[in-house]
């Protein structure tokens, strides 16, 4: 649902060091975060990937050029509603907001994810995680986290030490309940949650109901979990997806992927080598029509889908009945 939406969303512990790589300015100016200070915090995080480098599966520095973008989320598409982070490294939100999730906290965050009537934000500092909207989900009062995927009533987050950690609804489906082991990055669906681990294989665990939680053999590189279905790109940067296919959003179109991401309501969006998006499924309100241009990032929710340019703006498209196509700045 709301996984890695940088291109070639990848990994999780090299993220955080290596974001001031990904490019912006200093001027201060209000626009989609490009750039981050690197704290103690992802110093931290640096040595603990150095420790497990030589246990990696793919070419380090090509590890290195994937992780720089795995778990930074400058934008996501809830539910009726959007979040993103400016380059003042605070999170605005607009659309639907009958519950408050569309009213962000103060603080400096590095990535933000919304569900469907609750998001979560990673903070600058310390890697704690933050939570706004409806009640009745805390998230765990220890820092530590590189990452933090919303779902429809559970949350996961992936700590320094490469372990995950869920909260939330678990019932008995058990998507608050993951498995062990390292993992590099997550991404949580409706009633399930997928990871990759260092190795580059997905784990899914959940409902599997339309076997969204049955991944095909192989290695990947990035996961998404949507509603009933997930998608994920190969080593080799094809897309592939697994489980619910009534509109064919587990039919992705041939060729070379960077970044992926697995909507709420059918529909899935993908960046390609080329910069360019490319969206599938269902095209409800258009929001499986993406505009023309060259992009970094993309976040399918439910009714509508929003992408970061190259050139730091954010564009969203679909369904618009309460603003959520309407970027704040």
């Amino acid at each position: 649902m709301k996984a890695r939406f940088l291109p070639l969303l990848a990994g999780i512990a090299l993220a955080l060091p290596l974001l001031a790589a990904c490019g912006g300015d200093d001027s201060g100016d209000a626009g989609p975060r490009a750039t981050a200070t690197v704290h103690t915090f992802e110093d931290s995080v640096a040595t603990a990937v150095a420790e497990v480098a030589a246990t990696v599966v793919f070419d380090a520095q090509e590890r290195a050029k994937l992780a720089a973008r795995a778990n930074f989320e400058p934008v996501s598409a809830g539910s009726s509603y959007s979040c993103g982070i400016d380059r003042n490294d605070t999170v605005q939100c607009w659309g639907w907001n009958n519950e408050g999730q569309a009213s962000p906290p103060a603080g400096r965050f590095v990535s933000v994810s919304a569900g469907t009537v609750r998001a979560c934000g990673l903070t600058e500092k310390d890697g704690y995680i933050v939570c706004w909207g409806r009640e009745g989900l805390p998230p765990p009062s220890e820092g530590d986290f590189v990452s933090v995927s919303v779902g429809l009533g559970h949350a996961c987050g992936v700590k320094i030490d490469s372990t995950i950690v869920c909260w939330g609804s678990n019932h008995q489906y058990g998507e608050a309940t993951p498995p062990e082991g390292a993992f590099m990055s997550l991404s949580v669906g409706e009633v399930h949650a997928c990871a990759v681990t260092w190795e580059g294989y997905v784990e899914c665990w959940g409902s599997d109901e339309f076997g969204q939680s049955s991944p095909p053999d192989g290695q990947f590189i990035a996961v998404s979990a949507g509603r009933t279905y997930t998608c994920g790109i190969r080593a080799g940067g094809s897309a592939e997806c697994w489980g619910d296919n009534d509109y064919g959003q587990a039919s992705p179109p041939k060729g070379e992927f960077v970044a992926i991401s697995a909507g709420d309501d059918l529909h899935a969006c993908g960046v390609k080598a080329d910069d360019s998006l490319a969206c599938w499924g269902n095209d409800g309100a258009g929001r499986a029509t993406p505009p023309d241009g060259e992009f970094v990032a993309v976040s399918a929710g439910f009714s509508h889908t929003c992408g970061l340019r190259t050139n730091n703006t954010i564009i969203c498209w679909g369904q618009d009945d309460y603003g959520e196509t309407t970027p704040l700045w």
